[in-house]
């Protein structure tokens, strides 16, 4: 169940694997800055879950996100993360796109407009979750 969501601006990125973790890092940064200590980590990279779940820090690009990522991640009770196919992640997709057009920060807490609420349920009903 999503209780905050949040999009900003994309900045020249050198690839999708950059921008997943990005992503991931920022979800993370999120969470804890409104107090969840229970997260999970949901992306349709499977490469940056891998590197996540293992604690791989590689000598890449990413891996400056990664080692960020792993940091936080102590300060977390209960860390999972998840590799889900692009038809399972329709609300990060639809936020993501969303980016492209934004000029700053968007930050939502509970209430989310009416189109992501709708991805939202969808999505956990599909996984047999109550929103």
């Amino acid at each position: 169940m999503a209780i905050a969501a949040r999009s900003s601006p994309v900045l020249c990125c050198s690839s999708m694997e950059m921008l997943e973790a990005q992503a991931c890092l920022e979800g993370l940064q999120l969470a804890i800055d409104i107090g969840i200590l229970g997260v999970i980590i949901e992306s349709d990279s499977a490469s940056v879950i891998q590197l996540l779940s293992d604690q791989i820090v590689p000598r890449t690009e990413v891996g400056a996100i990664i080692s960020n990522s792993l940091a936080l991640s102590a300060t977390v009770n209960l860390l999972s993360f998840a590799d889900v196919r692009r038809e399972a992640n329709s609300v990060a997709h639809y936020i993501a796109q969303l980016a492209l057009e934004l000029d700053s920060l968007v930050v939502w807490l509970e209430g989310m407009p009416p189109n992501i609420a709708k991805l939202v349920r969808m999505d956990s009903s599909s996984f047999g979750c109550s929103v």
